[in-house]
């Protein structure tokens, strides 16, 4: 007889990560535990004793999609440099010389949508199929902007003014925007298209765009 699969934190992964894949395919509505705990190898018990509920599960799945999602926007680099930031940039975009802070900028926007064209299926359940209980939104509110501690720097440095919440939101908007029309399939994006829109939002908060007629 076969020894019982511990319940391990290596089989608690595989089995968010087949929840994500299916609820990226399918929707909440197509995630069974039956099904989720067949395609682990495992027990529906194994699920319960891991989680709690499927509920803590959505909220599992959530969180750690969230944790990768903010991963990457971390290691998004940021230089002092803007030559480095322009070889850096270079890669994408051939428009006109930007200061350092604007790059970082648009270097963390790019690592966005980088990993959102990467990761389609974490993309989808982060901002489309799942809504994460409220005791999940309340210990990630302010941890999910990926762009304030950038758009902080910049307004230090005097490329952008305004109010912070404001610009955060734009800035944030705009990026996310573009790249789930691009996961969605809606419009097939480009580099060239991502730079032109993002430095546009950039450029409405800069401290002369006021002086501009």
């Amino acid at each position: 007889m076969p020894r019982p699969r511990p319940h391990d934190d290596h089989l608690r992964e595989q089995l968010l990560g087949i929840a994500t894949d299916t609820i990226a395919r399918t929707g909440v509505e197509g995630l069974s535990l039956r099904t989720l705990a067949a395609d682990a190898g495992t027990s529906t018990s194994a699920v319960y004793q891991l989680f709690g509920s499927r509920a803590a599960l959505l909220d599992a799945v959530y969180l750690r999609v969230l944790e990768e999602f903010n991963r990457a926007q971390s290691e998004a680099p940021m230089r002092d440099d803007p030559l480095e930031d322009l070889l850096e940039l270079a890669r994408a975009s051939d428009t006109v010389t930007p200061s350092s802070v604007d790059v970082e900028a648009l270097t963390e926007a790019r690592a966005y949508r980088r990993w959102a064209l990467e990761n389609r299926n974490q993309f989808l359940v982060l901002v489309e199929r799942i809504t994460p209980s409220q005791e999940v939104v309340a210990g990630v509110v302010g941890h999910a902007v990926p762009v304030e501690g950038r758009v902080r720097r910049a307004m230090d440095k005097g490329a952008l003014s305004g109010p912070l919440e404001q610009v955060v939101l734009s800035l944030w908007a705009t990026v996310h925007g573009y790249t789930a029309l691009e996961v969605a399939g809606v419009i097939t994006g480009s580099d060239d298209d991502f730079e032109a829109i993002a430095r546009a939002a950039q450029r409405g908060w800069s401290p002369d765009a006021g002086k501009q007629t």
